[in-house]
């Protein structure tokens, strides 16, 4: 009897080592069978009006600013490449699912447990993640980059290149850490408002990668990375604004006026008649049409954009005189914007704070978009139904767990996150506090801009506070 569990025992003990030996390659393994599942769900990519319009510059090779053209100019080449539009949709579930990959290496070998490894994937699977992974949306694809960053920054602590000091790794370690900041900027690229994360990014890197502007300065080691991370931050916000002329410059983009968006919502809560009639720089259509839509607008309830709002399209040539005020010049309408927040101001803080409040409390309620968008390119509109099955998983969560989409749940993740390493670490500057405070900060600061209460507007902080979560509780070999 002693022999036969001696075997047992024996074989049991092998099998552990070798599973423990190849457990990187069933973890790529099912990495690469749940993109494809994934792929499968959303194919040929979910698209709403904001995608189908980047497709069609994508398809065209002609683009403006209204959303920032990198998404399409990237699609517009995997579609001269691959002859489809669904190649989009493949290189980013491809960056998601490469990126979580890395992520469960990078724990297996920080704590050895196999269960543990698997946590990034469940987050690939969440609804937090699955429901909105397949559509096409700029908010996605930056998420996605930010994600494929941190994997790439973690990925370097764990290996030969982060630890060992040898001439060897040095140039190979420079190349690395610029092409994961490069990366980072094209992410920041897709959604501009990224921008304010940069500083807890740049302290994030700073740590992660050791990187010293200061070393002969004798100063405390806090002091030391305030100092690395804002140096680098300057260098992260110089790179981005020189990409993006670059791109503006080599692709020949169209300038037009986005934030004409914001003008004309705050005008239309705030604003009297008399103050929109009596403004003289505007055209005497373009000013009926703005009182005629204020009267059917300000009863919507807040969250709903103006450009969003099927009212608009109810007002004779609403469409057209629309598309004129949106094109207007910059100073033409700011001045408009400009003169009702000195006369209203406080009705429009009072506005401002309530559609915050709204956003903080009930956004998410817009969740993903079901399908593709009535098009004339030819991109099929049908409902598969794999998304059928996605829509009752995601429509479930929602009714039942809707909270977990809501702001206010992720912001207090991210307090209590940081406040829970604080007290057990002593420390304001680990690696998955900076990343809490980067989704923070991202959710903190749509309070000057919000108009429309939706899910994708805080998916890159999911992203962030998620992934401080994983490596704030993954970071010790577990006996």
């Amino acid at each position: 009897m002693r022999l036969v569990f001696d075997m047992v025992h024996s074989i049991y003990k092998k099998s552990k080592e070798l599973v423990k030996s190849h457990w990187v390659v069933f973890l790529f393994a099912i990495s690469f069978v749940a993109a494809l599942l994934n792929i499968l769900i959303f194919y040929p990519g979910n698209l709403s009006s904001d995608s189908i319009w980047q497709l069609e510059q994508a398809v065209a090779g002609r683009y403006s600013d209204w959303h920032p053209p990198v998404m399409a100019i990237i699609w517009h080449y995997l579609i001269t490449l691959t002859g489809k539009v669904s190649s989009l949709l493949i290189f980013s579930i491809s960056l998601l699912w490469a990126s979580l990959f890395m992520m469960a290496r990078v724990v297996f070998i920080k704590t050895g447990s196999f269960r543990r490894s698997l946590l990034p994937f469940l987050l690939g699977i969440s609804p937090l993640v699955l429901s909105i992974s397949g559509v096409l949306w700029k908010d996605v694809f930056g998420a996605f980059l930010i994600l494929l960053t941190i994997a790439l920054a973690e990925t370097f602590q764990v290996s030969k290149v982060g630890t060992s000091a040898t001439r060897k790794f040095k140039d190979y370690r420079v190349v690395y850490i610029v092409g994961t900041i490069l990366i980072f900027i094209s992410g920041v690229s897709m959604r501009h408002n990224l921008i304010i994360i940069s500083p807890f990014m740049a302290a994030y890197f700073t740590k992660v990668y050791d990187i010293n502007f200061v070393k002969r300065m004798n100063i405390k080691q806090w002091l030391s990375l305030g100092l690395n991370a804002g140096i680098l931050t300057f260098f992260i916000i110089l790179g981005f604004f020189s990409f993006t002329k670059t791109i503006d410059r080599i692709w020949n983009v169209e300038h037009l006026y986005p934030q004409n968006v914001l003008y004309v919502d705050d005008i239309l809560r705030v604003a009297s008649d008399d103050d929109i009639l009596s403004y003289k720089d505007m055209q005497e259509d373009q000013r009926q049409y703005l009182v005629d839509l204020k009267k059917v607008f300000q009863s919507t309830p807040l969250g709903t954009s103006y450009i969003l709002s099927q009212e608009a399209r109810k007002i004779k040539n609403g469409d057209i005189i629309s598309s004129s005020i949106l094109s207007l010049g910059d100073d033409e309408l700011k001045g408009l914007w400009t003169d009702t927040i000195i006369r209203h101001k406080n009705e429009y803080i009072s506005k401002k704070i309530d559609l915050y409040k709204g956003f903080i409390l009930d956004g998410g309620q817009y969740i993903w978009y079901p399908g593709v968008e009535e098009n004339d390119l030819g991109v099929a509109t049908k409902f598969s139904g794999a998304q059928r099955k996605l829509s009752t998983y995601v429509n479930f969560t929602s009714r039942d767990f809707g909270f977990i989409f809501r702001p206010y749940f992720w912001i207090l993740n991210s307090v209590v996150l940081f406040c829970y390493v604080y007290r057990k670490r002593s420390s304001l500057v680990e690696g998955g506090q900076l990343l809490s405070l980067a989704g923070l900060a991202y959710i903190l600061f749509y309070l000057p801009f919000v108009l429309a209460y939706d899910y994708r507007y805080i998916f890159p902080s999911v992203i962030l506070i998620s992934l401080a979560g994983i490596i704030t509780f993954n970071r010790e070999k577990i006996n």
